[in-house]
């Protein structure tokens, strides 16, 4: 039976105003193997008067993304590598009320043992009971749908090639909010992180591959009808 994910942990303000109110930790109690993209965005950002390195990358949910961050010295390193990583999900709150979720991870060395195994589901779909008690699902707040999947390191997935699957997935078939953008998500293009504290959520920013170039594409979202 899959466990309800509970909002523990410490919380930080940040005091940039009119765009992040607070980051809180939802869950500290793992380490995990990611592979990291070779294509993932060195940046940085200004937490309390202190500078932030970081590596991004993101993994594509229903209606957007959750953004994936690397924290440690000589970030370029890790591109195109798998890593074995401290991990920390965290919530984060807008002054306009949204909600987003979002992922540290803190490489660690040799002889760290992998505790959990962490997948982002990217569909909208209904998450019934598997085989393991030991399963988290922290769902995406809206507008996105979809979850973090938090479990044991023997935790299979339907991207397994296997057909003994503890958490099992049924797709629905809503209306989409945005069917604009899910044919071009389904054209094969991808959705590509913003700049810390500028995002925009009026907005998402597209790249797609072609003929070897990067082409690159604005998207806005479809008002919503009073």
């Amino acid at each position: 039976m899959q466990q309800q994910a509970v909002a523990t942990g410490p919380s930080f303000t940040i005091t940039k105003p009119g765009v992040v109110a607070e980051r809180k930790i939802i869950w500290d109690e793992g380490v995990v193997q990611m592979d990291i993209p070779l294509e993932s965005r060195l940046g940085e950002y200004n937490l309390e008067g202190s500078l932030i390195y970081y590596l991004q990358f993101a993994k594509t949910v229903r209606g957007g993304l959750v953004n994936i961050f690397v924290h440690g010295d000589n970030l370029n390193q890790y591109r195109g590598d798998t890593i074995t990583a401290a991990v920390q999900i965290f919530l984060k709150h807008f002054v306009d009320g949204r909600e987003f979720l979002y992922i540290d991870l803190h490489p660690l060395q040799a002889p760290a043992v992998v505790t959990h195994r962490l997948a982002i589901v990217s569909s909208e779909l209904d998450m019934v009971q598997g085989d393991y008690e030991e399963q988290l699902v922290f769902e995406t707040p809206a507008p996105l749908r979809g979850a973090i999947v938090v479990g044991p390191p023997t935790m299979k997935l339907p991207s397994d090639e296997s057909k003994k699957v503890p958490l099992q997935l049924v797709e629905k078939k809503p209306v989409s909010e945005d069917p604009q953008l899910d044919r071009l998500l389904a054209d094969g293009w991808e959705i590509a992180p913003q700049e810390v504290g500028n995002e925009d959520p009026s907005k998402v920013f597209l790249t797609k591959m072609k003929n070897g170039q990067p082409k690159n594409l604005v998207h806005n979202r479809p008002k919503k009808k009073k």
